[in-house]
């Protein structure tokens, strides 16, 4: 609880911290920004425009796809992932600094599929049974909420880095 306390304290006070440098600068800009990106959606490439010193927004898609192919314990495994995804989000700055709180919504394609088949007959008490395959298919809705924290200076005095 005490290291969770303290964690709490020292983000509040790098949030305000943040804000109050943005605000000394003076040099604020409403950047643009083109970035690759690597998520655990895959990689992808996102835009970002700043629209006032505290609202920005993003767009972005995300690509992976790995197919797996094997035979283990006389057993034929098929499986294949995709993750295909493209995000639109509103970005807060609170204190016109690095700090963002992050809303929008995701265009999701992402899916897993495969089976597994017996390559031979399975032996139950000295029978000998022909099995079927077992398929699986993994799919979510089409449109997902997204909520986030992050920080980002594409928009504010600094041009240095910034992660979700």
């Amino acid at each position: 609880m005490k290291k969770l306390n303290l964690m709490i304290c020292t983000l509040a006070i790098s949030f305000i911290a943040n804000g109050i440098n943005a605000q000394q600068s003076g040099e604020y800009h409403l950047g643009f920004r083109v970035s690759p990106r690597i998520s655990t959606l895959g990689a992808g490439l996102e835009v970002a425009k700043g629209l006032t010193p505290n609202f920005g927004l993003r767009a972005g898609f995300n690509y992976f796809s790995y197919g797996y192919e094997a035979t283990e314990s006389d057993v034929s495994y098929d499986l294949e992932l995709e993750l295909k995804s493209f995000a639109v989000f509103a970005d807060w700055h609170p204190f016109k600094g690095a700090f963002r709180l992050s809303g929008g919504f995701l265009i999701n394609g992402n899916g897993l599929s495969g089976n597994a088949k017996p390559t031979s007959p399975v032996e139950i008490g000295g029978t000998d049974y022909d099995l079927d395959s077992v398929n699986l298919e993994i799919s979510y809705k089409t449109l997902a909420p997204y909520f986030g924290l992050g920080w980002d200076t594409t928009f504010g005095d600094e041009d240095n880095w910034g992660f979700v």
